[in-house]
């Protein structure tokens, strides 16, 4: 589109009745030419639907109602797709006016631009690449292993192909960069040999060749790590938080989110040092650190099948919130959760989710043990 157009502003005008008929008209030529806004009309008509049917505004407060309005709203980012998206301030206009239809529209809005659910969508495509420092773009492939020098993408169960397709090493490919989206995992063997098990929604960038006294690579995501033993040159992972130093072990590292790192160790010992307070620690095998608000660092014993199941395609989770489910879950497979019920964010469960099963499995059994419903269609659910 040539101008900006603020399609989410039009949708809840339109969904609140508070739509101009100039308006009403643009918005509706935009709906049957442009399949991404007919998306984003269906699922917000849908929501709507949803939360008026379940009848359960009438027994929240209107002040709650407010509040989780407003926690939507503090959430939203930009998204640089030729639409503006709703500042918060902005917001606060329309719902003074139709409280009701923006609370269940504001849901469905405040998920879809959480940026973990949105910005990788629109930048990551749907198979492992990997990006190099001269621009190039390079899809990865399980069956096809590329060989780069004396790096190996896509090494199976830890052994080297020796029929791996070379690519030919170009000026600028000093770095490499692989990007795996949701719903996949991917293995990788770093020039040093040492493993490398990148969860979904994960990107690891490393050099082409390390250098004769370190071995630096840094991680955005979860993966887990089997780091060739080298004395002369530690290992080393940074994430936006914290810096993992090991001669030779196998540990796994998580670091989705700002400010809560975790490192569980399975063998040998690392150190880690908190890239803001400076905060330090070792482990030994068995024990998982854990970065606190503040910037300490807290060991205690993990459950590796807890840690470790996404590996074999298993998430457990213990007594999570349901939003951080939904997150793991879409992350994991892909699934789009709309949240369309406030209520439903104060409920907790334990359980586990297969990659190799249905996402409805998950579902149904969330809604056997508690009170919310929901509705699948096609790749979204929505509860309620």
């Amino acid at each position: 589109m040539a101008k900006p157009v603020d399609v989410e502003q039009l949708i809840a005008d339109k969904l609140s009745g508070n739509l101009s008929s100039n308006d009403a008209k643009m918005l509706d030529r935009l709906i049957a030419s442009d399949p991404e806004i007919r998306n984003r009309w269906e699922e917000a008509s849908q929501t709507l639907s949803l939360y008026q049917a379940a009848n359960f505004a009438d027994n929240i407060p209107v002040d709650r109602r407010f509040d989780d309005l407003l926690v939507r709203m503090k959430n939203t980012e930009p998204v640089g797709d030729g639409m503006q998206r709703r500042q918060p301030m902005q917001w606060l206009a329309i719902a003074a006016a139709v409280l009701l239809p923006v609370i269940a529209f504001s849901l469905w809005f405040g998920l879809r631009t959480d940026p973990d659910l949105l910005v990788r969508d629109s930048t990551t495509p749907d198979s492992v690449y990997v990006t190099f420092n001269n621009g190039r773009h390079v899809a990865l492939d399980d069956s096809h292993p590329i060989q780069v020098g004396a790096l190996t993408l896509a090494a199976s169960e830890g052994k080297r192909h020796a029929d791996a397709a070379r690519l030919a090493v170009e000026p600028g490919d000093s770095r490499l960069t692989v990007w795996v989206p949701k719903a996949k995992t991917y293995r990788l063997e770093l020039p040093d040999g040492s493993l490398v098990h990148l969860n979904a929604g994960s990107r690891l960038e490393f050099p082409s060749a390390f250098s004769d006294s370190t071995r630096v690579v840094f991680l955005e995501g979860e993966a887990f790590f089997d780091v060739q033993e080298d004395e002369d040159r530690p290992f080393s992972v940074a994430t936006g938080d914290i810096t993992v130093q090991v001669l030779g072990t196998s540990f796994n590292l998580q670091a989705y989110e700002a400010g809560a790192a975790q490192v569980a160790l399975v063998k040998g010992k690392v150190r880690l040092e908190v890239v803001a307070s400076g905060a330090q620690t070792e482990l030994s095998p068995g024990m998982a650190a854990q970065l606190r608000p503040d910037g300490s660092l807290e060991n205690t014993p993990f459950d590796a099948e807890t840690v470790l199941g996404w590996q074999e395609g298993v998430y457990f989770f213990h007594n999570e919130p349901l939003e951080h489910i939904m997150t793991m879950v879409n992350r994991a497979s892909g699934t789009e959760f709309i949240i369309a019920n406030p209520q439903l964010t104060k409920l907790r469960f334990s359980g586990a989710f297969e990659t190799a099963k249905p996402v409805s499995v998950l579902m149904h059994n969330l809604a056997g043990s508690s009170t919310l419903r929901y509705r699948i269609t096609g790749n979204k659910v929505v509860l309620f």
